[in-house]
């Protein structure tokens, strides 16, 4: 099992912490979530490495205005919303 934490950005209340912590958990692999709203943090537990996209992707199929990145390394997350047929 491994740990990594994570910046998340655009989060201002109770209900955006809940969402993204439901939004995340959702993700194959994905053991715990554990967002430090305050901190703009997330905290996730998985039993494999989980690619920063993968778990961009699962903020952007819930239609979330959220984004995750590495913090400190200036690495963020690629990955773009596809229009609906």
């Amino acid at each position: 099992m491994m740990e990594h934490v994570y910046q998340v950005t655009g989060m201002h209340c109770g209900s955006c912490k809940s969402k993204v912590e439901a939004a995340l958990s959702a993700v194959d692999e994905v053991t715990q979530v554990n967002v430090d709203l305050p901190e703009g943090s997330a905290t996730i537990e998985m039993n494999s490495h989980v690619a920063l996209e993968t778990l961009q992707q699962s903020l952007l199929d819930q239609d979330l205005p959220y984004h995750i990145d590495v913090p400190g390394t200036g690495a963020s997350a690629t990955t773009t919303r596809h229009p609906s047929p």
